[in-house]
């Protein structure tokens, strides 16, 4: 497999070139649903069901959050490796010192934006902010939350122009561009996110990081809610 792997930025090209012709890895990592259902349908992943039935693997077992990620009109192609659900990170030291109550599960987008807003600080001499309230890197989770897509349920139309996805990106851009609560591209690059942003919705790679630096005092929460009561979940499988 190392062929397929020697320039990250291009293995799913050189996987897909390989597949058409009849050179594919032995073993695949896939992230999405999406990725999954067009292997299948280039008949390119083998399908695992009789093999989970000899060795006595019941696909019930699993978290039925992580079933699309593995199969297909009941079908079994891959097996999860982990599961990756994003919550609310947040540094209870900034909250104390501004005397701000923890992120709770009622909490709506109207109590991220007004939290967020109160524990973004600018240097009044540079103009530059030296601290955000908020950092996201993914508009996926605030468009579920508004009842939107990104591609239709079978995953070959893409959805993202309905009123709910718009909407959902336009609050997501303002986060960034009206409220100045969350950093912009170049302003990552130079900041400690861990140590400069009070809150940031990320998944478990996050807390192992957290973990590591005995410094930083923080906690977890749900992410708060749009519409609807929704977090984003990921994946790998391997198929």
């Amino acid at each position: 497999m190392d062929g397929f792997y020697k320039d990250p930025s291009s293995k799913g090209i050189i996987v897909r070139i390989g597949i058409e012709s009849g050179n594919s890895p032995d073993l695949l990592s896939i992230h999405t649903p999406a990725t999954l259902l067009g292997y299948i349908e280039k008949n390119a992943l083998l399908d695992l069901t009789r093999y989970m039935r000899h060795y006595n693997i019941d696909p019930k077992d699993f978290w039925p959050a992580l079933r699309p990620y593995m199969e297909h009109k009941g079908k079994i192609y891959g097996l999860p490796t982990n599961c990756n659900p994003l919550v609310l990170f947040y540094n209870k030291k900034m909250f104390d010192e501004a005397g701000i109550a923890y992120p709770t599960e009622k909490w709506t987008w109207k109590d991220l934006l007004k939290v967020s807003v109160k524990l973004t600080k600018k240097n009044q001499k540079t103009g530059r902010f030296v601290q955000f309230g908020l950092f996201c890197e993914d508009p996926d989770l605030f468009i579920w939350q508004n009842g939107g897509w990104r591609y239709s349920k079978d995953g070959k139309k893409c959805v993202i122009d309905s009123p709910e996805a718009k909407e959902a990106f336009r609050w997501y851009y303002d986060l960034r561009f009206k409220h100045h609560v969350m950093p912009t591209p170049s302003e990552v690059q130079n900041l400690d996110i861990t140590k400069k942003v009070a809150m940031f919705i990320q998944g478990r790679r996050t807390a192992m990081t957290l973990r590591k630096d005995k410094t930083l005092d923080w906690n977890i929460a749900p992410v708060p809610r749009g519409k609807y009561k929704v977090t984003k979940l990921t994946s790998k499988v391997y198929a």
